[in-house]
């Protein structure tokens, strides 16, 4: 995929669906986030936005529009291991420690 395929989700989009399916007014957004309605309405029609911002709009919304963006990425793109992960990353270690003294316990009770 060249970079002139890859095309960043439209933020504003994303919002404007968001508010629309969950009947969100402006004024009472742009008044949690201490904004105009105005700048709210002007962020529904922005293709992107600083990240601060869009980091106050999910604490106003109550909802992770990050995540949904990750969504759009490749899963085969890597990020940060989560709680899971480093626990399955663990116990890989962990077990190949154990085959290990398995091994050396075999070899143990062969020469005895």
């Amino acid at each position: 995929m060249t970079n002139n395929e890859k095309t960043s989700p439209h933020i504003g989009d994303m919002l404007k669906q968001y508010v629309k399916q969950r009947r969100i007014y402006k004024a009472g957004w742009a008044r949690h986030q201490n904004v105009q309605w105005k700048t709210v309405a002007g962020y529904l029609k922005k293709p992107s936005i600083q990240t601060k911002t869009l980091f106050a709009i999910c604490h106003v919304l109550k909802y992770n529009f990050f995540a949904d963006l990750a969504a759009t990425l490749p899963p085969e793109y890597p990020h940060s291991p989560t709680t899971q992960d480093e626990k399955n990353l663990q116990l890989e270690k962990e077990n190949e420690k154990l085959r290990i003294e398995i091994g050396v316990l075999r070899e143990v009770v062969k020469k005895v």
